[in-house]
């Protein structure tokens, strides 16, 4: 049969039932250069959801179209059994390019879906292999990569295989030239390794904890983590189980935690917070000074060990060769000593403590003395040689009162005897203190009825029994018999006997240079009387009359001149005065009354004055105010001055009659009313006004303005204010019938009015 053929050789069907379409020589059921499959046509050559099939130079092409120009066509491959059941899609190309095997749809994660999407459903719950890629057959040195990176290879590869019989696995990265780093490999061991350093990062949310790093023991039974908590910004490493969590060294534990919080080193079993197997080296190198501190739960330190610096121990008492410490330091041992040395003293030193036979001692070994101080003074010394200086006073004295005595018994021969308290004994301490130190010291006398016994004396030189007369000091006389005592003190030069020159008897008074102790202190005239009258020494009351209390009598060697300073009273007044006497009739310098009136001149000042002066007064400059105004800086006008002057009128009514007036003067070098102002204001107050006054200005015109009556009642004096000037008021009273007025001022301001201000 011959071969078919359209016009033109277009479509041919040959003898063997190959069919070619622009084919002369169909070699295939279907030969031919283009297959366009469906679809409708859209414009030239182009039809809509249609397939096309071509080859280009070779390269043979396949074409899913759109329904229209824009809009691209997809690929759906199908398989299905010959009666049509059941229909699975293995693989879809969507529009976009992606590929989904085993989906439909290929998922995107982002703007863009994938470009692969490979899908294994299976059943739920169970767990099924999605994809496999396999490399070059199975033998020692095979296995197969993928990688996964930029254009130029840069990125990362997965590597499966085996080496000899075992399999292996890697994770890396690859460079532009398709060289492999591994980073991560994987080995049948379940072991695995890491080149370079490894970052694991939790995600977290705020205030929270996260686990970065989990390890446990097969069911969760003993676990651990590396964890951080947000709410105190820490990082966490330990058991997350109640189990011990430790670190290694050599395959054995160096550092354990056990499940009470209890670190051990060197230990696997501590038994407290910190408990050491081994020495203990605090150091701290570059200087840095090392130390051990334990504190109590509030942050104080109790117990500081340093390197440098001080050491302390504040938690309670310390024992050294004792668990039961009873005091703040507690030794014990054979012998309970503690030795100090120094570097300049050697091995020997300063030993403290209790002996062998419980004795106590304070033993220095070294050919030095031995310093005991108080209050940072050094009060005694023991020499090497045995002698004991002292640099204080020396008290024996009975302890916390006790029924014993305590004595200090000093013997030369049978000479003296310090202590006791018997009746042949020189001096006898007794009871508490010293003698500047609180003790009594007795000292035994003569049984003397009258006159001088027991002498204390001080000798200013070192050999008493050559010079004899050359002390000091004191004596007790009896005066009239041995129940009345007075107390006398010696005084001299040279070689010649020591006299009394002071005295204190029995009541208290004290005579110098006087036996006769009429006062509480008689002072004995330097022509040698020796009982005071009026005109001889110092005489401190009473009198033998009238009563001087605090009298006071300065004598003078001329034999009249003497001064009575007292304060006395008598049977009319008291007073106080000071008389000079120069001849046989006493001179009344100044007297003072009990009612406050001074007489210069005269003893009876007057009535009716504070001040009597009976003679002239003379003096280069005589300076007085009554007032002086306070500085106002103010421009106004006017200066209003308040008196406690009342002139009648208010509620109190006129109960303050006042004949008087103020004398002002002030100058002022600079100002609106610059120069001298000099004024006065008299008046004579009645029925709450003025009843007569008179002002006048001497220098300045209009210095000394009307005075007014106060809202309240009383005196206002005005003044034309001047900023640079501060006068002065003397006030002055003429009428004397009229009882004399106090005056001061109560208020002082400034105004541009010439009343109401007060």
């Amino acid at each position: 049969m011959a071969n078919l053929s359209n016009i033109n050789n277009k479509f041919l069907v040959t003898t063997g039932g190959n069919v070619g379409i622009n084919s002369t020589s169909p070699i295939q059921k279907l030969d031919t250069p283009n297959i366009v499959i469906g679809g409708s046509t859209i414009a030239g050559t182009f039809r809509a959801n249609a397939v096309f099939i071509d080859n280009n130079g070779g390269n043979s092409r396949f074409y899913s179209s759109g329904a229209d120009g824009s809009t691209k066509g997809s690929y759906e491959f199908n398989i299905m059994a010959s009666d049509g059941n059941p229909l699975e899609t293995p693989l879809v190309v969507n529009s976009s390019g992606n590929v989904g095997i085993g989906s439909l749809n290929p998922y995107a994660f982002d703007t863009t879906a994938t470009k692969l999407h490979v899908k294994n459903p299976g059943s739920s719950g169970s767990v099924v292999e999605v994809a496999r890629f396999e490399g070059s057959p199975d033998a020692s040195g095979s296995g197969g990569t993928i990688r996964l990176g930029t254009s130029n290879d840069r990125g990362i590869y997965f590597e499966g295989g085996r080496t000899a019989t075992v399999p292996y696995g890697k994770i890396g990265l690859t460079e532009y030239n398709g060289a492999k780093t591994p980073i991560i490999s994987l080995f049948h061991d379940s072991a695995t390794n890491f080149s370079g350093n490894v970052t694991a990062n939790g995600i977290y949310t705020a205030g929270n904890s996260v686990i970065i790093y989990k390890a446990q023991r097969n069911g969760g039974a003993v676990a651990g983590d590396w964890s951080y908590d947000d709410a105190t910004t820490d990082m966490s490493l330990g058991t997350s189980t109640a189990h011990s969590f430790s670190l290694k060294t050599g395959n054995t534990r160096a550092l354990t935690i056990n499940s009470s919080q209890n670190v051990g080193i060197g230990t696997a079993s501590p038994n407290e917070k910190l408990q050491l197997a081994g020495n203990l080296n605090a150091y701290a190198p570059g200087g840095i000074d090392a130390g051990l501190f334990a504190s109590t739960a509030a942050g104080s330190t109790t117990i500081a060990l340093r390197s440098s610096g001080v050491t302390h121990f504040n938690g309670g008492n310390v024992g050294i060769g004792t668990t039961s410490p009873q005091r703040p330091l507690h030794v014990n041992g054979t012998e309970g000593v503690a030795r100090f040395t120094s570097t300049a003293s050697g091995n020997n030193g300063f030993e403290v403590g209790i002996g062998t036979s419980s004795q106590a001692f304070l033993w220095l070994a070294e050919n030095s003395h031995m310093e005991f101080a108080t209050n940072n003074i050094e009060r005694m010394r023991i020499n090497p040689d045995g002698t004991t200086k002292f640099n204080a006073n020396i008290l024996v004295d009975v302890i916390n009162n006790a029924a014993n005595s305590a004595n200090i018994i000093y013997r030369s021969g049978t000479d003296t005897i310090i202590g006791g308290g018997t009746a042949s004994q020189k001096l006898t301490i007794a009871d508490s203190g010293l003698a500047t130190f609180s003790n009594n010291v007795f000292i035994a006398g003569d049984n003397t009825n009258t006159g001088y016994s027991r002498y204390l004396k001080l000798y200013g030189n070192s050999d008493p029994s050559t010079n004899v007369d050359r002390w000091a000091g004191l004596a007790v006389y009896n005066n009239g018999g041995n129940n009345v005592n007075e107390l006398a003190f010696f005084t001299g030069s040279g070689d010649s006997s020591r006299t009394e020159k002071m005295r204190i008897n029995n009541a208290g008074n004290v005579g110098i240079g006087t036996n006769v102790l009429n006062a509480k202190l008689s002072v004995a005239a330097d022509d040698g009387t020796t009982t005071p009258p009026l005109s001889s020494g110092i005489y401190v009351g009473p009198y033998q009359g009238n009563t001087a209390v605090g009298s006071a009598w300065s004598y003078s060697n001329s034999g009249y001149t003497y001064t009575d300073f007292s304060s006395r009273y008598d049977s009319s007044s008291s007073y106080m005065r000071f008389i000079m006497k120069a001849s046989a009739t006493p001179v009344y310098a100044m007297t003072i009354r009990g009612d406050g009136k001074v007489g210069i001149g005269t003893n009876s000042p007057v009535a009716n004055t504070k001040l009597d002066v009976d003679g002239a007064i003379k003096t280069q400059t005589i300076a007085h105010s009554w007032y002086r105004c306070g500085p106002i800086t103010s421009g106004l006008a006017y200066r209003h001055i308040k008196t406690n002057l009342h002139m009648g009128g208010g509620a109190r009514g006129n109960d303050e009659y006042i004949m008087g007036g103020f004398e002002i003067k002030g100058y002022a070098y600079y100002g609106s009313y610059a120069g001298f102002g000099h004024g006065t204001c008299m008046f004579h107050n009645w029925s709450g006004s003025f009843a007569s006054l008179d002002v006048r200005n001497f220098a300045m015109a209009g210095f000394v303005q009307n005075p007014y009556v106060s809202s309240d009642g009383f005196c206002v004096i005005v003044l034309r204010q001047n900023s640079y000037m501060q006068p002065v008021i003397d006030f002055c009273q003429y009428y004397t019938p009229y009882p004399w007025r106090t005056s001061i001022v109560t208020a002082e301001s400034a105004s541009a009015n010439l009343t109401g201000v007060y």
